[in-house]
Order: structure tokens, then C-alpha cells, then sequence
């Protein structure tokens, strides 16, 4: 597929650098850093081109490194709860469906640092926020950001991902008995998350991936053998549910 226009490009760049986005562009810039970083895109170099020198393929990149992190900007200004019930899709939107263990695993470490990047870069901001221009909610933003991408469905209703996550994780958390602990749905929920992902982790690297799961939550050996369990139940309930996406 081919980029768009530069024009079109230096457009929506130039939102970003005037703040018409909703988040001032230096700190957006240096919130960002681990993104240019991981994605190895310079920042720098392109903005100190001149305009009519920049070639659709850089700035296409340098655009979808800022699109991502003012998605989670947005995601970071949410409460906790919301965080919690939003985390597992925007992890699904931004790594794909059938992201691998690993890949989760260096997701939420990625996430872990850029929120302590958020946390940094907005307590010595003077203004985050621009006069004038709101920030658009987290959904809208996400819903923007998938709107790209051929939406998956599961199962014979054809239910879009968060209501598939839901449907899949509820076993866990009920037989958890979580709904009134904030630190044990957390947990609940982790573990579902992991299960969902040893789903679609193809056989050579399942039982790898499945150690890795009895590790993380099982401590003795009785738990990691309630684990195994715990986790080869859901994966066949996965199957049941879903069984198109059998790996």
C-alpha cells in the first residue's frame, strides 16, 4: 500500500508540533522517547529537514510512533479501574491478536516504563494540555487507531475483541470470587490474559510458554500444578468458544 501524500503527511505532522492533537509536543516528544527508541525512528533528524525534503516514508513513520503515544497518553489519564478494563485490548489493537507470550511479556515491561515516563514528563510540564484543543477519551482514540486494521472476530456471533476477552476471562475471575478485591481482579485478570495467550500460541512453543505461566503463578509445586490445570482448562474452553482460531 502506498503512503500518503507528503502533503497530507506534513499536515497532520504539523498538528502534532502545533498541539492540535491535544497534547503539547514537547512533552508528547519526550514521553515518547522509549516508542522512537523500540521503533528506532529519529525524531530530531526529519524535524530539522526541510519541509520540502521530507520524503512520505519518514514522516509516515514519525507519524505512527506520535499516533501510538498519544493513544497512550490518553490511556495513562484513565483512573485505575479503567485502565484494568482497557488494558488486555489496547494490548490486542497495538501488538495484533495473535501476539506470542514474549511479545506480552516485553509489551507490559514497554508499559511499565512509558508510564513512568508519563508520570515524569507531567509532573515538570508547566501546561499538558493546549488552549483550544482537547484531547480526544481514550476510546475514541482507540477506536480511531484500530479503525485501520480489519477488526477480528470470534466465534459463530462474530464478537469483536473486548467482548470475546470478556467472555473468555469471566470464568477466571468468578471462580476467583475477585469482584470485590481490586488486587485479586488484577490478578485474576493477568492470568486470564496469559491463558488467552497460550491459546494462540502454536505448538512448538506451547508447553515453553505454559511453564513460563506455572512459574509466574504457581510458587509450590501443588500450585503450579493447579495452574497447569487452571490453564490447560482455559485453553480448551478457548477452543470451545472460539474454535476458528486454533492455532
Amino acid at each position: 500500500m502506498s503512503e500518503p501524500p507528503v502533503d497530507d503527511l506534513q499536515e497532520a505532522l504539523d498538528a502534532f508540533l502545533n498541539g492540535e492533537t491535544g497534547v503539547p509536543f514537547e512533552a508528547l516528544a519526550l514521553f515518547a522517547e522509549p516508542l522512537f527508541d523500540l521503533y528506532e525512528v529519529e525524531l530530531r533528524a526529519p524535524l530539522s529537514e526541510a519541509r520540502a525534503t521530507r520524503d512520505a516514508e519518514e514522516l509516515a513513520s514519525l507519524l505512527a510512533v506520535l499516533e501510538t503515544a498519544r493513544l497512550l497518553w490518553a490511556y495513562f489519564l484513565l483512573d485505575a479501574a479503567e485502565r484494568r478494563a482497557h488494558a488486555y485490548t489496547l494490548e490486542a489493537h497495538l501488538l495484533g491478536p495473535d501476539a506470542l507470550g514474549e511479545d506480552s511479556t516485553q509489551f507490559r515491561q514497554l508499559l511499565h516504563a512509558l508510564e513512568e515516563y508519563w508520570t515524569n514528563v507531567t509532573r515538570r510540564a508547566e501546561e499538558t494540555e493546549v488552549p483550544g484543543y482537547a484531547l480526544p477519551p481514550f476510546e475514541v482514540l482507540l477506536s480511531q487507531y484500530a479503525a485501520a486494521v480489519p477488526a477480528t472476530r470470534y466465534g459463530p456471533d462474530a464478537l469483536d475483541l473486548p467482548e470475546a476477552l470478556a467472555l473468555f476471562t469471566q470464568e477466571v475471575i468468578d471462580a476467583s470470587d475477585a469482584h470485590d478485591d481490586p488486587d485479586a481482579l488484577d490478578a485474576a485478570m493477568e492470568r486470564a490474559h496469559d491463558y488467552w495467550e497460550l491459546a494462540h500460541t502454536p505448538a512448538p512453543a506451547f508447553e515453553e510458554y505454559l511453564d513460563e505461566i506455572k512459574t509466574a503463578y504457581g510458587g509450590t509445586r501443588a500450585g503450579k500444578e493447579r495452574i497447569e490445570r487452571e490453564a490447560r482448562r482455559m485453553v480448551a474452553r478457548f477452543y470451545e468458544l472460539f474454535p476458528e482460531h486454533r492455532p
